[in-house]
């Protein structure tokens, strides 16, 4: 049989008659390609974080700063600190932690897609920090995130303190932002067994004085709470507590060297 090809005008149809056999062609469509965030899909990625930089396991400075990067572009990351609430999705990759207290810490940071599809398992950097010298007097916590309407509560502590019976400490602070309220006595200087007495003035700083009134007369030694300060909060601002040291003493009423003095910054928001 002869072959023929009949084209229908206006439908693109081709008909063709080959040898006896009719068949059907139509014109080639667009290709498909696979979704890359359907996890169905063939080419889907899991989401996955890889940490770049990360800090030594005992960091001397207040501050450490720690990048990663992810298995997909399209990815947005998520991370915490020590358990607390996790930060908004963003493509950053990389974060500088400041204010960071003594002690340990534990960075965690995960990853997802937009259209939802969220990292199995956070990745975990733990870090320790050794930034304060010994005989230290410092507030904790270095830093103070607080919601408008809390109060503040702040601690005098000693860090690796020799011998002492008694301190005298001036804190600043912005009379707009924070009101005075408590200055409590903390167990440091009793914790051997001795009775404390503290003495609280408030004007333009808040100036305060405890020792050890009566117990043994060798001194306390170590790392501890002096005083806790509490604050009333009147608005939302951020703002730095100063500290100042006008005395620190010991059992022979001999003047203690400090070594390092720190204050704390105070953010409140809505």
């Amino acid at each position: 049989m002869v072959a023929r090809l009949i084209k229908i005008v206006g439908t693109g149809l081709v008909l063709v008659l080959v040898a006896g056999w009719w068949s059907c062609v139509s014109p080639p469509g667009e290709p498909e390609f696979d979704n890359p965030l359907d996890p169905e899909g063939d080419d889907y990625i899991d989401p996955i974080t890889t940490i770049v930089t990360t800090p030594p396991g005992t960091v001397y400075e207040s501050s450490v700063t720690i990048s990663w990067q992810g298995s997909h572009e399209l990815l947005e990351f998520s991370w915490r600190l020590d358990s607390q609430s996790w930060s908004a999705w963003a493509s950053d990759t990389s974060i500088t932690l400041e204010y960071l207290d003594e002690g340990d810490h534990l960075f965690e940071i995960k990853s997802r897609y937009a259209t939802g599809e969220e990292e199995t398992s956070p990745v975990q950097v733990e870090f320790t920090v050794d930034a304060v010298y010994n005989q230290s007097l410092l507030l904790y916590p270095y830093r103070v995130e607080l919601v408008s309407g809390q109060p503040l509560e702040v601690q005098l502590q000693a860090h690796d303190m020799p011998s002492l019976t008694g301190v005298e400490v001036t804190l600043a602070y912005d009379g707009t932002s924070l009101q005075p309220d408590t200055a409590l006595t903390g167990p440091f200087l009793a914790k051997d067994g001795g009775t404390t007495i503290t003495f609280s003035e408030v004007g333009e700083t808040w100036n305060v004085s405890t020792g050890v009134a009566q117990g043994p007369a060798t001194g306390v030694s170590g790392s501890g709470t002096i005083i806790t300060f509490r604050f009333d909060v009147l608005r939302v601002a951020n703002s730095a507590l100063t500290l100042s040291v006008v005395d620190a003493r010991n059992p022979n009423d001999e003047e203690v060297e400090i070594l390092m003095v720190r204050g704390s910054v105070v953010e409140v928001g809505d």
